[in-house]
Formats: structure tokens, sequence, C-alpha cells
């Protein structure tokens, strides 16, 4: 299992790396960070690509029906929040 370094890591660079591709400027990122608020361009759509993106990086599972960018309550997520959700998911998975 990532540790939860890793996992923020792998976010911040996804994000990063999508946002290039699709042409727009590469964000500086922190924890604190809300891709969905503080990301010109960065939407529900592409957060199920960086999701996909990081599940494969880290070769993990993440659901599909997971939204790692907002909560069940629909509010926004910021990295390390979106970290601590993925981080709860394995341990459950994991039965730790």
């Amino acid at each position: 299992m990532p540790t939860i370094e890793e996992i923020r890591a792998k976010l911040i660079e996804m994000i990063c790396a999508v946002q290039r591709d699709s042409g727009e400027a590469e964000p500086i990122l922190t924890p604190k960070s809300c891709p969905l608020k503080d990301v010109k361009g960065f939407d529900s759509p592409l957060g199920v690509v960086v999701t996909g993106l990081v599940a494969i990086g880290l070769k993990i599972e993440i659901p599909f029906e997971l939204n790692v960018f907002v909560d069940d309550k629909k509010r926004r997520l910021t990295i390390e929040e979106s970290t601590d959700l993925i981080c709860s998911m394995l341990k459950k998975r994991s039965g730790k």
C-alpha cells in the first residue's frame, strides 16, 4: 500500500500533467490547494482522468464511483483531504 506522501505526490503530479496536456499553465499546488477551486479549467471530468492516472501510477484500485475531489456533501476537497480519502478507502479495503 502506498504511503500518504506517495499518494499526495502522485495527486499533485497527475493534476499538473493533465493541466499541461490540456494546454493550461501548470499550477503550483500544495496540500492545502483545492483543485476544483484553485486550478484553472480543472473540473469533474478532469478529476475522473486524474483519479484513474493516480490509480494506475500507484498500482491501486480506486472505485469509479468514488470522486476523490468532493465529499459526500459535494464539498470541494483540498489535495490533503483527497489524499486522506484515498488512504481511508485503502485502509478499509485492507482491513487495517
